[in-house]
């Protein structure tokens, strides 16, 4: 038994062994043909290391003649399945660019795009291949959208985008944890205006409050909201983004913030509203604009003074905090 077994193990020694030397003689040898078939054999039988090695040699002997798309074709699909997804994605690009007219062209442009896909990192590392991969599945779609490749690159987007969000939302919360609340309340308000229907979007809205406390306004009955409606220069609070924030300070805070709102100065329609701008002014030290009404343009001056959070970037006074 064990005789069997060492001879089991020298024979498969010596198949490896001459499997890459006889990479190393094509490699050397002059016979095109030969060194081609012998790839295209490594290739179909999955070895794509051989196959690859083989490939590269090929390139310049095959440069515009008889198999040099097919090579081209099968040096970058073998890369991708060795993983190497940096240099197949920059192959499947040059066999795109190099052979637009083939019927292989546009998959070739997806599988670059599928690379790039493969290179993004966890939400918590840099994001640069994340950016690249959207942007490549963006260019895809943008030239062939009637692909059947286009529901997934949909799916593949949702997921590269919700990288974004939470690394977002990461850096932004971030600055809260370490108490720099000015960057805080700043960044979280970014982070909604970018991404509205976050799942973020009630844990933002928190810290962004918490933050506007936390940077100097010791009591948040002190801040006041300007504007309820869901859009300037009407009376339709239905989705209102203000009152959604009232409901989650109600229920996390605690503490009642004052709101204020032109196109409501007759009737209280949420509790600690106030009817008139002078009084609601005098009864807060930090204004956070969330509408962006013609009212508030026209009486910006009366805001010198206040601490400022301008959600809708209408202001442009000095000294207001601007997303």
């Amino acid at each position: 038994m064990k005789l069997n077994k060492s001879i089991g193990l020298l024979a498969l020694t010596v198949l490896l062994l001459t499997g890459c030397d006889n990479v190393n003689k094509l490699i050397k040898s002059n016979d095109s043909e030969a060194k081609y078939q012998a790839a295209v054999k490594y290739y179909d039988d999955g070895q794509y290391t051989q196959a690859i090695q083989l490939f590269e040699n090929l390139f310049v002997q095959y440069h515009g003649k008889e198999h040099a798309e097919d090579i081209a074709w099968r040096y970058s699909t073998a890369l991708m399945n060795i993983k190497d997804y940096f240099t197949a994605g920059y192959q499947f690009k040059n066999f795109y660019k190099r052979y637009p007219y083939s019927e292989k062209a546009e998959e070739a442009l997806f599988l670059s795009a599928m690379c790039k896909y493969y290179e993004s990192p966890e939400y918590n590392l840099d994001q640069q291949q994340t950016k690249e991969a959207i942007a490549a599945f963006e260019s895809y779609v943008e030239r062939y959208p009637q692909s059947t490749h286009v529901p997934e690159i949909n799916q593949y987007l949702d997921e590269l985008r919700g990288k974004l969000m939470r690394k977002a939302y990461e850096i932004a919360y971030n600055y809260y944890e370490t108490e720099q609340y000015n960057a805080a309340y700043v960044s979280l308000g970014r982070f909604l205006n970018e991404y509205p229907d976050s799942p973020y979007k009630e844990k933002a809205m928190f810290y962004m409050l918490a933050s506007s406390y936390e940077y100097g306004i010791t009591d948040n009955r002190k801040v006041g909201l300007y504007g309820r409606t869901y859009k300037e220069n009407v009376d339709d609070i239905r989705e209102s983004p203000t009152l959604q924030m009232l409901d989650i300070q109600e229920r996390h805070l605690a503490r009642p913030l004052k709101t204020f709102d032109p196109f409501f100065t007759e009737k209280e329609i949420v509790p600690n509203q106030i009817l008139d701008f002078d009084q609601f002014l005098s009864e807060v030290d930090m204004v956070v604009v969330m509408v962006k009404h013609d009212h508030i343009k026209a009486n910006a001056d009366k805001l010198k003074g206040k601490v400022v959070l301008d959600c809708c970037n209408i202001l442009k006074l000095d000294g207001v905090y601007h997303i």
